[in-house]
């Protein structure tokens, strides 16, 4: 922050000032939006467009006594978008008429054939679509012409040919909209726009309104939804009301992740309850991740808790195997270091895990990369972008080549014929040569601010509380201290492979841990300043509260 900046315009503490400036905010306004966490009822759902010819259709289906089917994504924001949407409905008309569905892997992306004749087989008149349709107009077709109307309550990007049906997706009209919503956060814009027509729709949750923001926080943080603007207050409030959620779904799936329900944050959605609801999707059927979310007493939703966490363990193994092969056939592909994208298959590999790999593969070669799956001569997988590549932008130069994919910007979906590999492969590393793609670069880390070792306080942590909820969009803080006195160091946890730093003075103490980092402390022998970067946070043990840092690096003080 330049010395003539009048820092005092975007906060009183100069830290926040120097954070929100390094965030691109210049102006007291804009620091002001940046921080506001409005309730979410205050927020207009008229914004999303297409929303009262949605709603139109509904109150019709409502007052006909029509059997409404509600098709969500098969992934944590389908899930909840589609568990939301569910009891909404049935807070508003009669159980039976609502009847939810969610797909397997192997239907393919996006509406699938199968769920849209089975809602049809069970006599309903009314499909909607949630966190998925838009671009699925051959599937939106085949509903219409088996007598439903569709509503779509989406939020991917919009193609040339979206589906011929009611659409309500930000991306549409995303200057005047809220395009950071994901696809639970269209259905909770939607609920409430039923509930200003006067259908109540938190019946089943007592009449508590706020009760759904649980399911909007999981799924947004889940989904990577940019945590500013309308999402900003959505999670905010959305993590209080889960801390004291009366939810048996959510209380069984904080349960099995080892989290106290009142303590759970955004991190704890991003790496242990988003990723629990996924695996359903990714190795079975997310059938049972939904029936949990709908339980209405703590045994069932236990019951069906179990096999989510079941399938947890089955994801993570199936992931490393995966993962060594994948490894195995980049380093044996040439000229793999200097490819602008990545694409593979493999004849085992499961579907629903190779987006997770891609991601994997991405972050840590900094280019885009696809995985597939190979099955009776075609292939399907997924694909993860990095900062500034449009990968759906890449993909759709291939479009000839493909039987179908969607996505956005960071993740997309294909399916092709294998014949087709080899002519994809080259089409979008064609177009991943020409975009504005940089090859990788060496790691970097970038720092929001530097910390004097006066600064080693508790206090710092809890003025951070203010720019929270922190997650994609809205990144925590990494902080960096020049010349912090060494006071010790030592090896840690059940095998020694963590290391341990005492930093500051008595009295100004700052523990910093590196995980997995035992092997560099011989860096530190005859050291007694460091240079460290990582993130803050708060160690409790025996009832004392420590400030802890969390290193990403560190290095001897020149």
């Amino acid at each position: 922050m330049p010395d003539d900046f009048d820092w005092k315009q975007l906060h009183s503490q100069r830290l926040i000032a120097t954070l929100l400036y390094r965030r691109g905010l210049r102006t007291a306004e804009a620091a002001m939006q940046a921080l506001k966490r409005d309730d979410p009822a205050h927020l207009d759902y008229h914004r999303l467009p297409n929303i009262d010819a949605a709603l139109d259709r509904v109150e019709l289906a409502i007052r006909n006594r029509e059997h409404i089917g509600i098709f969500g994504d098969y992934d944590a924001d389908g899930i909840t978008s589609a568990t939301l949407l569910t009891r909404a409905l049935r807070s508003a008309a009669p159980t039976s008429q609502i009847t939810p569905f969610v797909p397997s892997r192997t239907d393919g992306y996006g509406v699938s054939e199968r769920g849209v004749r089975l809602l049809a087989e069970q006599g309903c008149t009314l499909l909607i679509a949630v966190d998925t349709g838009t671009n699925d107009a051959e599937s939106i077709d085949l509903a219409m012409q088996l007598g439903m109307d569709v509503v779509v309550l989406d939020h991917h990007e919009v193609s040339a040919h979206p589906a011929d049906c009611i659409i309500v997706n930000p991306k549409i009209k995303p200057a005047t909209s809220y395009p950071e919503l994901v696809g639970v956060g269209v259905a909770w814009f939607f609920a409430m726009g039923l509930l200003d027509r006067g259908h109540d729709i938190a019946r089943l949750d007592g009449g508590d309104v706020s009760a759904m923001l649980d399911l909007v926080a999981i799924g947004t943080v889940a989904d990577v939804g940019a945590l500013r603007g309308a999402n900003r207050a959505l999670v905010a409030h959305g993590l209080e009301r889960l801390h004291r959620s009366e939810r048996p779904g959510t209380r069984a799936l904080t349960r099995y992740s080892n989290i106290p329900l009142g303590a759970v944050t955004a991190e704890d959605i991003s790496f242990r309850l988003g990723p629990r609801l996924n695996a359903t999707g990714r190795v079975a059927s997310p059938e049972k991740a939904l029936k949990m979310m709908l339980a209405e007493d703590d045994d069932v939703a236990n019951r069906y808790g179990i096999f989510v966490e079941q399938c947890n363990a089955n994801r993570k193994a199936i992931t490393d195997q995966i993962m060594r092969e994948v490894a195995h056939k980049i380093l044996n592909t040439p000229d793999w270091e200097s490819l602008p994208i990545i694409a593979l298959y493999g004849d085992d590999w499961n579907t629903g895990l190779v987006g997770p790999i891609a991601s994997k593969i991405a972050e840590r070669l900094g280019v885009p990369a696809i995985v597939m799956q190979h099955q009776d001569g075609v292939l399907t997988g997924s694909g993860r972008s990095v900062p500034g590549v449009n990968l759906l932008e890449i993909i759709s130069h291939a479009d000839s080549l493909l039987t179908r994919y969607g996505g956005h910007a960071g993740a997309g979906g294909v399916t092709l014929p294998l014949r087709n590999y080899h002519a994809f492969v080259d089409t979008i590393t064609a177009a991943a040569s020409h975009s504005d793609l940089h090859l990788p670069q060496p790691p970097t880390i970038t720092l929001d601010a530097w910390l004097p070792e006066e600064a080693f306080r508790l206090s710092i942590v809890d003025m951070l509380d203010e720019l929270a909820p922190f997650g994609h969009g809205n990144a925590f803080p990494t902080f960096g201290a020049r010349q912090a006195r060494l006071i010790s160091y030592t090896t840690m946890g059940q095998d020694g492979s963590h290391l341990k730093l005492m930093l500051g003075t008595r009295g100004r103490e700052l523990q910093a841990i590196l995980w997995g980092g035992a092997h560099r402390s011989k860096e530190l022998v005859g050291a007694t300043h460091v240079d460290v970067c990582g993130k803050l946070s708060v160690n409790t043990f025996q009832g004392q509260r420590n400030l802890q840092m969390l290193l990403e690096d560190f290095r001897r003080a020149e």
